[in-house]
């Protein structure tokens, strides 16, 4: 009797960009930690107003080259 376990093949997660914002230094490290095991890229920003510029001048190099 076998007792294999296997994964799906659905289950295989993909490699993302991440914008982070929150305006607590411990809770953006500790998020950008886990995202970073995760194998995502992360981008983060401590207000609003940092996270819309952060987007807006990944967005306009979007148009120059791939994100």
């Amino acid at each position: 009797m076998s007792t294999e376990i296997t994964t799906p093949s659905a289950a295989v997660a993909k490699k993302g960009k991440i914008l982070l914002m929150d305006d607590e230094e411990l809770v953006r490290d500790v998020a950008r930690a886990m995202i970073t095991v995760l194998d995502h890229e992360v981008q983060c920003a401590t207000d609003g107003k940092q996270a819309i510029e952060l987007y807006r001048q990944r967005k306009d190099s979007e148009t120059r080259s791939t994100w």
